[in-house]
């Protein structure tokens, strides 16, 4: 059974001879009741504080908790986005790798397409060489006849120059003498 201040002030003791002083008793166990008081109401206060610190300490561990669980789960978003970004930085360098080996590619057929065309072109150019060194060969030959055909032809018309000239020199006395 638990005693309160109160039942100390109003416990009254049995009277017998020879007791106690009853003043100095009630002197003490007032005193007593007001001490006894005092702790009880300290002993309230702190288990009243004693409960507000263990809420707050709830509240903090549970903080803590959700704290503990937010940076887990920040970890393993931190990890996803970093696992999502190597995968996608590998995608993108294997696009560049297929963009490249397809441009090397087509920069190996342009080469080859080029060179088979340049090859194409010398062979064409050394046959145009042979068909303009033949043309210019007949055309030397052309010229060559020509100039024998102009020698010719200025030989002719000297002898015919000549020749009328001996005719108008002849001429002259064969009308004389005829005449």
């Amino acid at each position: 059974m638990r005693i309160t201040p109160l039942d100390i002030q109003k416990h009254r003791f049995r009277r017998v001879l020879r007791g106690y002083d009853q003043r100095e008793v009630r002197t003490f166990l007032t005193s007593f009741a007001e001490q006894y008081e005092l702790v009880v109401r300290e002993n309230h206060q702190l288990r009243e504080e004693l409960a507000a610190l263990k809420a707050r300490l709830r509240e903090h561990e549970e903080k803590e908790r959700l704290l503990q669980d937010t940076l887990l789960t920040a970890r393993a978003a931190a990890d996803e986005v970093r696992e999502s970004a190597r995968r996608e930085g590998e995608v993108l360098i294997k696009e560049a790798e297929l963009k490249a080996e397809s441009a090397l590619e087509t920069a190996r057929r342009r080469v080859a397409e080029t060179e088979s065309r340049v090859v194409e072109l010398r062979g064409l150019k050394r046959e145009l060489r042979g068909q303009v060194d033949t043309l210019l060969q007949r055309i030397a030959g052309l010229l060559a006849d020509w100039d024998e055909v102009d020698d010719t032809s200025d030989r002719l018309e000297l002898l015919d120059a000549n020749r009328r000239e001996d005719e108008a020199d002849d001429a002259p006395a064969n009308d004389a003498s005829n005449g």
